[in-house]
């Protein structure tokens, strides 16, 4: 069987895991697979049985809808199978506009695969093994779209497959590894810290779970920075006492980046609070605006509570650390506001050449 595996060419920041493991599955069925990053089939010398479709953003929505119907029309006999994050969150959009129901969350049988590496020069390429070891979060967030993608939390037999020995780093993407049992969790460690790699946990830690036993083995990995998230209020006191578990296992919160969303039920004072509270710490802010599962537009969703112009200062003060290391955020409007702030930036930045 001939099978194309399709990327829509959207920004996104990894390759399509998804699809790499799609890849190794039929693969392993002796089927002929090829790999299409492009909106196009026009360079395309190839007959397909079966197409697979991915998509990421809501906002890109648009785009992969166009790219669906490109390809039903190119291909008419061919199965065309739709998936991935955006087509999860927004599956009737896409019956209504291609006729195609797409699949809602992963694929069990597929998911186990090791990632196809050699899927195309990109991924030979990376420098990243990337790795699920466990799927869902008990939390179920209205925010986020991880409840509806991995519903039921599991862990993941066999994840180590996919590491690649190749390769210097290991990314995970699991979204709630703490919630793992205590079996689990050493095992993963474990692993890790035989493999000797740089690890980068992308989606953070769970301070409302995270242990001192945690910790201890967390710091025994090659691990540049630590992710944490101080999302809602009630996280202040888990956040806290999380940063107080790194620091007494000898880890300078500066390494410490926390994930803030803003722009979902809160409002400015309360977002500054919190990225205010991470500052406080000794930490880095890493602010996250919201935008709702369901958002198809390129513009900035703005909530009931903010103005566009106070998510664009937010934005800007609070995710530059050589902006809130030096001045706060009053002086920052205040500069802004009169054209001072963006001549001082550029002056800086000539001084700063001269010495490089």
């Amino acid at each position: 069987m001939n099978v194309l595996l399709v990327e829509p060419t959207y920004k996104r920041k990894y390759p399509p895991l998804g699809l790499m493991k799609i890849s190794t599955w039929h693969k392993n069925k002796g089927d002929v697979v090829v790999y299409l990053h492009g909106d196009s089939w026009i360079d395309l010398d190839f007959n397909p049985d079966v197409i697979y479709i991915t998509s990421l953003f809501t906002w890109d929505l648009p785009q992969v809808i166009q790219v669906i119907k490109s390809f039903k029309k190119r291909f008419p006999t061919s199965e065309i199978k739709v998936g991935g994050v955006a087509a999860t969150a927004m599956p009737d959009k896409i019956k209504r506009e291609t006729g195609i129901y797409p699949h809602i969350g992963i694929i069990p049988e597929v998911d186990s695969c090791t990632p196809d590496y050699a899927m195309s020069n990109e991924t030979k390429k990376s420098e990243e093994s990337l790795v699920f070891t466990t799927r869902g979060c008990p939390w179920k967030c209205r925010y986020c779209v991880v409840r509806m993608l991995e519903p039921k939390y599991y862990e993941i037999k066999g994840w180590e497959s996919g590491i690649d020995s190749s390769k210097p780093r290991i990314l995970l993407f699991d979204n709630n590894i703490v919630r793992s049992s205590k079996k689990h969790f050493n095992s993963v460690m474990r692993i890790l810290e035989e493999q000797n790699k740089q690890v980068d946990f992308n989606s953070g830690f769970d301070c409302k779970l995270l242990t001192k036993d945690h910790v201890a083995q967390i710091v025994k990995l090659r691990i540049k920075t630590i992710r944490l998230a101080f999302d809602k209020l009630e996280q202040e006191k888990p956040l806290v006492a999380s940063v107080d578990l790194f620091k007494e296992q000898g880890i300078n919160p500066d390494r410490i980046r926390v994930y803030v969303l803003y722009n979902y039920n809160d409002d400015l004072e309360e977002a500054k609070y919190r990225a205010d509270k991470v500052i406080a710490l000794g930490c880095k802010p890493f602010v996250m605006r919201y935008k709702p599962l369901d958002w198809l537009k390129k513009e900035m969703y703005v909530s009931p509570h903010w103005v566009k112009e106070d998510i664009v200062n937010f934005t800007y003060y609070y995710n530059m650390p050589t902006v809130w290391n030096t001045i706060s955020f009053e002086q920052f409007l205040k500069e802004r506001d009169n054209g001072e702030f963006e001549t001082n930036r550029k002056n800086i930045k000539k001084l700063v050449s001269m010495f490089l």
